[in-house]
Parts: structure tokens; C-alpha cells; sequence
């Protein structure tokens, strides 16, 4: 899309033109930044749109851009002046992390409240959790031991880690759940308001899925940061974040074995991983580290 393109879009719609920049980092679609709007277009990506735009115009949410316009494959925003949480997180004290902490809980219980009436042709709302998740990781288990894409003792490991503890994964609900919640998708305003981006990534699962990606960063919280903050983004800093978590969304650490359902969960997403960068070092490691336990 050229610039020409985004004003036309903008003028369609009855909205002043700005001064127009391409974002060309940091989102799967293509992101158009002019003045007080983002042009998000979506190409072929028609899933992730229509996800989107469902929950823009179902929720309304107060922790999101607001939904200004859409068309056949594009929505328009506010845009959200404010930092990223990485950029932001490194120089905070704990207190103010605890404080930002609690209102990121809030908005994480708000998603899992949005009701899925009327959005269910665009999530894949399965019958079975359980059989789901463990067919799952037996079928990257598989296809990585073909390529020799794992560690044999690791794939041994995580066999049996799975089989020990498939019961916890029995399920009768299942909620909205922002599965991505990691700090590079919360830009936080000059008020400390943390506004949540990008509902594409939205999913449905348990209330614990969320879990995931938070015991992700408490190991390596620079895997979701932006190249430039990867140096100062270090574990140390993510020590508290789960206990934080657990202090004010306390219903996401409900089931009595929920430290073993989130190492599930993220021996998934890791497999998934060596499934494009086989022997990869990083997801090796994590699961390395939720098969011994992570201490939360």
C-alpha cells in the first residue's frame, strides 16, 4: 500500500490527513501511523480481521485503541501515544511494576469476560481440550523426532511429563483469552493507563492459557522484546511478575495443578518453535526448565 493509498483510505472515512509514517517493525500487518489514527491492513490475513473487528465492535474495550472505521480489509484507531512496557519495565521500582502488574490482571479478566455470542465461526472452539493439547504435542514430538529436530531424551522427557499429567488438562470451559499478553503488545500512556494491542492474537482456551507466556518471560523476557531493548531487558527484572499476577487475577490460578497445566502449555509453544528452527537453543532451554519446574 502506498501513502497516496492510506490518505484516500483516511479521506474516505471523512478523517484528516496527517503527517504519514509505515511502522516496519513489531506487527504481523501492515501499520500506517497519521496523526491522531492507525491504518492496520490486513492483506491476506483475512482470519486475524475479522477476529479483530468481531471484537472491537463486540466489546468495546476501554484497554484498547478505539475502533474509528474499518473497510474490506482494513480497521482504522486512535493512536495511542505512549511507550512500550519493555522500554518502560527496566526503569520502573518494583512498586511500580506491582502497581502495572495489577492493572494488566484487570484487562486479562476483562477479555476472558467478553462473551463468545455471535464470534464463534472465527475461533476454533474445540470439544475436547485435553485430547486437543496432547495430540498436539504427541504430533510435534513426531515430526521433530523425524528430523531429528529435538534432544532424544528430551522428546523421552516430555512424553512422559505429558502422560503423567494429561489429567489436569480435563476442561469443560473454555473463555476468551489474549494468549500473547507479553509487554511488547502494551504501550502505556503518560497517565500509566496500559492500553492492549492487537486482538488478532486472540484465542480460546482455559483462563490459565495466559499463564504461558508470562512464565515464558520470567526465563527469557527478551524473547518477545524489541531488538533494541534486548540487552536491558533481563530475567532479574521479571522475577515477581507471576506472583504478582496471581495476587490480582487470582481465578486464573485456580486449579489446583495450575503450574503443571502452564508447563503443558509452553512445552507446546516451545515444540512448535523447533518445529521451524530445529535444535533451537532457547526453546530447548525452557523446556528444559518447566520439566524440572519453574519456581513462581
Amino acid at each position: 500500500m502506498t501513502s497516496e493509498q492510506i490518505k484516500t483510505i483516511l479521506s474516505l472515512h471523512k478523517l484528516p490527513v496527517g503527517e504519514i509514517e509505515k511502522c516496519n517493525v513489531g506487527f504481523r500487518n501492515e501499520v500506517w501511523f497519521i496523526g491522531d489514527y492507525v491504518v492496520k491492513l490486513y492483506g491476506k490475513n483475512t482470519s486475524g480481521y475479522a477476529k479483530e473487528l468481531w471484537f472491537y465492535k463486540t466489546a468495546s474495550p476501554s484497554y484498547a485503541p478505539e475502533l474509528i472505521a474499518y473497510g474490506e480489509n482494513y480497521i482504522i484507531l486512535s493512536r495511542i501515544r505512549g511507550e512500550g512496557l519493555y522500554h518502560l519495565w527496566r526503569d520502573m521500582d518494583n512498586t511500580q511494576r506491582e502497581a502495572t502488574v495489577e492493572k494488566i490482571a484487570d484487562i486479562a479478566c476483562k477479555v476472558n469476560r467478553v462473551s463468545l455470542k455471535g464470534g464463534e465461526s472465527y475461533f476454533n472452539i474445540v470439544p475436547d481440550w485435553k485430547a486437543y493439547m496432547l495430540s498436539r504435542i504427541e504430533c510435534d514430538l513426531e515430526e521433530l523426532e523425524k528430523i531429528n529436530g529435538i534432544p532424544p531424551f528430551l522428546a523421552e522427557q516430555v512424553r512422559s511429563y505429558m502422560h503423567e499429567n494429561s489429567g489436569c488438562l480435563d476442561d469443560k470451559t473454555l473463555y476468551l483469552v489474549y494468549a500473547d499478553l507479553h509487554f511488547d503488545n502494551l504501550i502505556i500512556d503518560k497517565t500509566g493507563k496500559p492500553y492492549l494491542l492487537d486482538y488478532e492474537m486472540l484465542e480460546t482456551a482455559p483462563r490459565d492459557f495466559v499463564l504461558d507466556v508470562w512464565q515464558r518471560m520470567t526465563i527469557h523476557p527478551f524473547t518477545y522484546a524489541n531488538e533494541a531493548d534486548h540487552e536491558l531487558t533481563l530475567p532479574k527484572d521479571y522475577t515477581y511478575i507471576l506472583s504478582w499476577m496471581r495476587k490480582y487475577a487470582p481465578e486464573l490460578f485456580d486449579h489446583p495443578r495450575v503450574s503443571e497445566r502452564v508447563n503443558l502449555y509452553g512445552i507446546l509453544y516451545e515444540l512448535d518453535i523447533l518445529r521451524d528452527y530445529p535444535m533451537g537453543d532457547w526453546p530447548i532451554e525452557r523446556m528444559e526448565k518447566y520439566l524440572k519446574g519453574v519456581e513462581w
